[in-house]
């Protein structure tokens, strides 16, 4: 199982955020350098920002494709750009960003629902301690004052 961190989360929801505003921009029906403007001005995460405009540039001044433009990308996942390969194939790149972001916010919501239950599991614990401990110190002084007698 691998384990959940608040930056592996922190990605997926960069990732989700970046598949939803290209996916509602492009569909929407405008110019591929107006939507990658758009998702870089929606998603926080400096890097994913800082590789979308340059992807921009890429495809303005170079003819790239999109998944060129992110084919050496640091932040974006595999999936991600073989989801856009596969769009921009197939001519369904609004379709396999849906996809995209459907598969994302479900990985999201399993990761953060495991976090919850880890959160609950911990919680029951450290009650279970406390009242534990309570228990042996009340019984430590009744059997201290019984036996001092």
């Amino acid at each position: 199982m691998v384990s959940v961190t608040p930056v592996l989360l922190e990605r997926k929801i960069d990732l989700y955020r970046f598949s939803m505003l290209l996916n509602i921009s492009i569909s929407s029906g405008l110019g591929i350098s107006e939507s990658l403007n758009i998702t870089a001005s929606g998603v926080p995460n400096f890097l994913l920002k800082k590789e979308i405009f340059k992807a921009r540039y890429m495809i303005e001044k170079r003819g790239m494709t999109l998944e060129q433009a992110f084919a050496g990308s640091k932040v974006l996942s595999t999936l991600t750009r073989r989801m856009i390969l596969s769009g921009e194939v197939s001519g369904t790149i609004v379709t396999q960003l849906e996809k995209l972001a459907a598969y994302t916010f479900e990985d999201i919501t399993g990761k953060v629902n495991g976090l919850v239950r880890t959160v609950k599991i911990l919680s029951y614990l450290i009650a279970s301690i406390f009242i534990i401990s309570r228990i042996f110190m009340l019984s430590s002084s009744i059997l201290g004052s019984i036996y001092s007698h």
